[in-house]
């Protein structure tokens, strides 16, 4: 394989290795494409794609031991910021209804869902964290790789599970009732404002250590 092919192996393979374990951003896309439809769940998939592509090129160009300090300095910070937009988004999906004929047919909201995904995952210190390890751990036995291969390879596996997510949660969705739709839905939020809490419990004892 060629440098540049091995490149963007590498890259694919750290892209689903960070995309694939099912957190809150998983969760979010799998509600969002249960509420409203594939287009949602990929307008989720592509915003959190768009942040591993960013960490991604931090990383790749070597400034992973920067952000890595970087996000230490500040992960209380961050915590804080991504446990408070859980407890956001938990809120905003538990005081609506949903149900299988309801879609998002209007593009500013699909920029909507994608801007809020790249905030949240922006602001996740263990996405960045994970991609100041990562990325050169499994890249950089050779050499470094080139750089362009490498993130471009990042986004194509990253982008190819939320494709996969979204269009398998899509099928199921005109599968189930309503009320089985509302129901999922209310426990997505609950199981996002559970997270935030955890999160934000774990931070207040960390400061208080």
């Amino acid at each position: 394989m060629t440098g540049i092919g091995a490149a963007l192996a590498s890259g694919m393979a750290v892209g689903l290795m960070v995309a694939i374990p099912i957190g809150p951003m998983g969760l979010l896309c799998i509600q969002r494409t249960l509420a409203y439809g594939r287009a949602a769940g990929l307008a989720t998939g592509f915003g959190a794609a768009t942040v591993h592509l960013t960490f991604g090129s931090i990383a790749a160009i070597g400034l992973d031991a920067v952000m890595g300090a970087w996000v230490k300095a500040s992960a209380h910070i961050l915590s804080i910021v991504s446990a408070g937009l859980l407890f956001w988004f938990a809120a905003r999906i538990l005081r609506r209804s949903v149900s299988v004929g309801r879609e998002h047919p209007q593009k500013a909201e699909w920029l909507s869902l994608y801007a809020t995904s790249l905030v949240y995952g922006l602001t996740n210190p263990i996405t960045i964290l994970l991609f100041a390890a990562a990325l050169p751990a499994m890249t950089m036995a050779n050499g470094r790789p080139p750089v362009l291969p490498l993130v471009s390879g990042v986004f194509l596996g990253s982008a190819a599970w939320w494709i996969l997510l979204s269009v398998g949660v899509s099928l199921v969705r005109h599968r189930i009732s309503d009320g089985v739709l509302d129901l999922t839905n209310k426990i997505a939020g609950l199981a996002l404002a559970a997270l935030g809490t955890t999160m934000l419990v774990g931070t207040i004892h960390q400061m208080l250590q």
